[in-house]
């Protein structure tokens, strides 16, 4: 559920309000990760050619901030709306593995 920051009544003396308004809170849904390659959805990589990897998350409020990782190590800095990160992958990182991470004030 969703948490309410703020007060919880706001009340207008003909001039001014009493406080600002309350913002509702909610946590996002879990980051989808997936990898493009030559622009469509692939679940196969191969050494040499550029790969696109992008997280998304739904809903939350406010907007998750999404990070995407490769062995741990953060691949750019974090961003709002969707997080997208091209490389050309070598022979060393068959075992590499990529993840994402959505956080948002909710959370």
């Amino acid at each position: 559920g969703g948490v309410l920051e703020g007060s919880s009544v706001v009340v207008c003396d003909g001039k001014s309000w009493n406080d600002t308004a309350p913002t509702c809170l909610s946590p996002t849904r879990h980051p989808l990760l997936s990898i493009q390659v030559d622009g469509a959805a692939s679940d196969e990589v191969v050494a040499s050619s550029p790969v696109t990897v992008v997280c998304d998350a739904d809903e939350g409020n406010p907007e998750p901030t999404l990070t995407l990782f490769k062995n741990g190590e953060p691949l750019g800095p974090p961003t709002t709306g969707q997080n997208t990160h091209t490389f050309v992958p070598l022979q060393e990182d068959n075992t590499a593995v990529l993840s994402c991470n959505a956080i948002n004030a909710a959370m």
